[in-house]
């Protein structure tokens, strides 16, 4: 008697394409949430956000023209003096960290609690004749800035 092997077949392909199928709906279960509630994040940390600058304005002619969110990220829309514009893109990529990474919102802040590990803050420079140019991560600022 010839006996026939569980795993062979059309029985077989079935049971595999049943197991891919779960899979795939509940790994696109699982990332639709992520998303979703990445948005939720990111809308009350624009809130937030906005009213935190409203609250601590930047000194000495920074402007915040405004905050948006992003994929994964809030972007802080920022206008330095013409001066300071010019300066930080002269000193290049460490004079813009240094400069935007101190208009970050504080590590101590609510909007980290808001966003959690995945979403950042970004801020991003805008000249005064509109050109936007320099970009820093506020969570990247304040990595490098622990480490010294």
């Amino acid at each position: 008697m010839i006996r026939k092997d569980r795993f062979s077949g059309k029985q077989f392909h079935r049971e595999l394409m049943a197991v891919v199928i779960v899979a795939t709906l509940a790994f696109g279960g699982y990332f639709f949430w992520k998303s979703q509630q990445a948005k939720e994040s990111l809308r009350q940390g624009e809130s937030e956000l906005a009213s935190y600058y409203r609250d601590k304005p930047p000194e000495n002619g920074w402007q915040i023209q405004g905050v948006a969110a992003g994929e994964t990220w809030l972007e802080v829309l920022i206008q330095a003096p013409e001066e300071v514009s010019h300066a930080i893109v002269v000193s290049g990529e460490a004079g813009a960290t240094f400069a935007l990474g101190a208009l970050c919102p504080l590590r101590e802040d609510e909007i980290w609690n808001i966003l959690g590990d995945d979403l950042d803050v970004v801020m991003r420079l805008r000249s005064p004749q509109d050109d936007l140019y320099v970009n820093v991560s506020c969570r990247r600022y304040h990595t490098e800035s622990a480490r010294g």
